[in-house]
């Protein structure tokens, strides 16, 4: 059907990638969340920010103003290798697995079934590679960063 019909290959691609965009943003912003991280990995991740941010504890952090979460300068390079780093150890060949795992179950969630469900498919043949923590490391910070920010959404509507 591709080779017969001119263009098609284009559009479809196109129409993957305004997918694929869509889905990072509102992962980032907290609003699309797929639960990879359990709550202990996000609590190891802050402490990577805290550290970079001078503060002694990540709880010391929360606890700040978050103007006062400095990156500026070589604060940010430290904090984008500490957290790729993180995110590399984290996502073993088991982890890996277990993140697959979590796509097809989110696959058979009727809360994806709609909006959602061409990026997690897109997201579950990204993540089927061998390399796929290495080229998907911007999507495993956006969903580190996206269910911070909606832990934060949580704490605040609560309180």
């Amino acid at each position: 059907m591709l080779k017969k019909t001119p263009g098609l290959r284009e559009y479809l691609e196109k129409e993957a990638d305004k997918i694929w965009i869509k889905g990072m943003d509102a992962i980032l912003v907290g609003d699309l969340y797929l639960g990879i991280y359990a709550p202990e990995e996000l609590e190891a991740g802050i402490e990577i920010i805290a550290t970079v941010s001078g503060f002694y504890s990540g709880k010391a952090m929360l606890a700040a103003d978050p103007s006062s979460w400095e990156f500026a300068g070589d604060k940010t390079k430290t904090f984008v290798a500490g957290l790729d780093d993180f995110i590399t150890k984290l996502f073993t060949r088991a982890r890996l697995g277990q993140l697959r795992e979590k796509m097809n179950t989110l696959m058979k969630d009727p809360q994806y079934k709609g909006k959602w469900f061409p990026f997690i498919l897109l997201l579950k043949e990204h993540l089927a590679d061998k390399k796929a923590v290495e080229y998907e490391k911007r999507f495993l910070i956006y969903a580190f960063f996206g269910e911070l920010r909606g832990i934060e959404k949580e704490v605040s509507e609560s309180g």
